[in-house]
C-alpha cells in the first residue's frame, strides 16, 4: 500500500513537472515571437526613416540649387540696374589693353553725381592698368536739362564707338542697358546718370 502511495506521488510530481515545463515552453516561445516581431517593427522603421532622409536629402539639394539660381538672378540685376561698379575688371583691361592699347580716352561724368563719379573713376584706373593714355575728366562736366542716360561713347567713326562700346557692354562690365553713340576725335565716354528702371510694379497706394 506505501509502495502505491509513493507511486502516485512520483507519478502526481513528473505530471506537475511536465505541466511546468510545457508552460515555460509556450512563454519562452510567445517572448520569442513577441522579439521577433518588435525586431520585424524597428527594421521597418528605420527603413522609413532612411528614406525620408533621402528623400529630405533630395529636397534639401533642389532648394539649395533653386537658391541658387535666384542668388545668380538677383545678382545680375543688380549688376545691370543697380551697382555702378564694373565687377570683370580683368577682362576688361585685358581687352582694353588687346583691342586700344595706347590710344588717346576721354573720360567724363556729370558734375555733383557721385555715383557717376566712382564710375567714371574706376574706368580711368582700368584705363591706366590698360596702358592706354586716360584724360581724367570725372566730375567736370556740367549738367544739363537733359542729361545722358547710361553712357554716351565716342570715337573717330561710328563703327569705332560701337567696337568699342561692345567691349565696354560685356557682361559683368560696364553696368547699365543703353548706349549712345557720337564721333569724336578721340575716344571718349561720358558716364551719364543712371537710368531709373523699375524692377517691379508698384503698390497702388490708393484707397483699397
Amino acid at each position: 500500500m506505501g509502495e502505491g502511495i509513493f507511486e502516485v506521488l512520483v507519478q502526481t510530481a513528473e505530471n506537475n513537472l511536465q505541466t511546468f515545463n510545457e508552460a515555460l515552453l509556450t512563454e519562452a516561445r510567445r517572448q520569442a515571437g513577441d522579439a521577433a516581431a518588435s525586431a520585424t517593427t524597428a527594421h521597418e522603421e528605420a527603413d522609413a526613416v532612411k528614406a525620408e532622409a533621402r528623400a529630405l536629402k533630395t529636397q534639401l539639394g533642389a532648394l539649395s540649387k533653386r537658391a541658387e539660381g535666384i542668388d545668380k538672378s538677383l545678382e545680375g540685376v543688380e549688376w545691370a540696374v543697380s551697382a555702378r561698379r564694373v565687377q570683370d575688371v580683368d577682362g576688361l583691361t585685358a581687352d582694353l589693353k588687346k583691342k586700344f592699347h595706347g590710344r588717346r580716352i576721354v573720360l567724363k561724368s556729370y558734375f555733383g553725381n557721385d555715383d557717376d563719379f566712382w564710375l567714371c573713376s574706376q574706368l580711368v584706373d582700368i584705363a591706366r592698368k590698360a596702358e592706354m593714355d586716360p584724360q581724367n575728366e570725372c566730375s567736370h562736366e556740367p549738367k544739363p536739362s537733359v542729361p545722358v542716360t547710361d553712357m554716351l561713347v565716342g570715337a573717330p567713326t561710328i563703327e569705332e564707338a560701337q567696337s568699342f562700346s561692345m567691349v565696354l557692354k560685356k557682361p559683368r562690365r560696364v553696368p547699365g542697358v543703353f548706349v549712345a553713340l557720337h564721333t569724336d576725335p578721340v575716344l571718349t565716354i561720358l558716364v551719364g546718370v543712371q537710368p531709373a528702371v523699375p524692377l517691379w510694379p508698384r503698390a497702388n497706394k490708393g484707397k483699397h
